[in-house]
């Protein structure tokens, strides 16, 4: 028995007439379908386009410190906590550009493999800053004003890279010490902070009086609290952007 037909468009159709309703229903099911899609598209374009500028900015920024040439560069030399930090960040920042990149090409082209790799890739990236940012957070007193006295009463005139190293910071800032000329051991200055005579011949007003650790934070402080600022954002736009790569990949199905 042949099943009849209905024609739509030109073309025959076998099976039971739909009703007027159902095909509304069923074309409003598929434009919503397809406005989703899209909006989840675009959503993921924005997120990975700002992860990659964040990765950009930080790939930027850790070359500009490396590269620097006014002391800063001798302050991460000198710390502990600070280098590992900056080669982190640079290593971060682009990872995360090329990682912004390919999720946008996923999104761009509804590429699934590249949006499961986008997504765990990112997700690692999440876990290992996390863990960092832990680590970060318990060696924070590698930081304060005391641990840098400490250290420069310890190493000082005993450590050479050391040594020169914060002979350049007080030389570029013209300040001596951490927080005053008498951090040194047997509170012995070094010639640098008083560049114009010999040591003996140089009187308490004559040395640099500021200590270099208040000169540094007041300098580069607003750099500090930008970097917190741009790690808040990474961290909300990772999570955005795994969260959409899912949704996306599960609309691909």
């Amino acid at each position: 028995m042949r099943v009849p037909c209905f024609h739509t468009h030109g073309t025959c159709l076998r099976g039971p007439k739909p009703t007027k309703g159902q095909g509304e229903a069923s074309a409003r099911g598929t434009t919503m379908t397809g406005d989703c899609l899209n909006c989840i598209k675009y959503l993921m374009l924005l997120f990975n386009s700002i992860m990659a500028l964040v990765g950009a900015l930080f790939l930027a920024a850790s070359v500009w410190v490396l590269l620097d040439t006014s002391g800063l560069k001798h302050v991460i030399m000198i710390n502990p906590l600070l280098n590992p930090t900056i080669y982190g960040f640079l290593i971060l920042g682009g990872v995360l550009f090329l990682l912004g990149i390919v999720g946008c090409t996923g999104a761009a082209r509804e590429n699934k493999f590249l949006l499961m790799v986008s997504f765990t890739v990112v997700l690692l990236i999440f876990v290992l800053e996390l863990i960092c940012a832990i680590l970060l957070y318990k060696n924070l007193g590698k930081l304060y004003k005391d641990y840098f006295a400490k250290e420069l009463k310890e190493n000082y005139g005993e450590n050479l890279l050391f040594s020169n190293e914060w002979d350049d910071i007080m030389r570029d800032f013209k300040c001596c010490g951490v927080t005053e000329y008498k951090d040194f051991k047997e509170e012995v200055w070094p010639p640098v902070c008083c560049p114009n005579k010999v040591n003996k011949n140089c009187t308490d007003e004559e040395i640099f009086q500021k200590g270099c650790y208040d000169v540094l934070f007041h300098r580069y402080d607003k750099y500090i609290y930008s970097i917190a600022g741009f790690s808040v954002i990474l961290l909300c736009t990772e999570i955005f952007a795994m969260f959409l790569s899912l949704m996306l990949y599960q609309s691909l199905q």
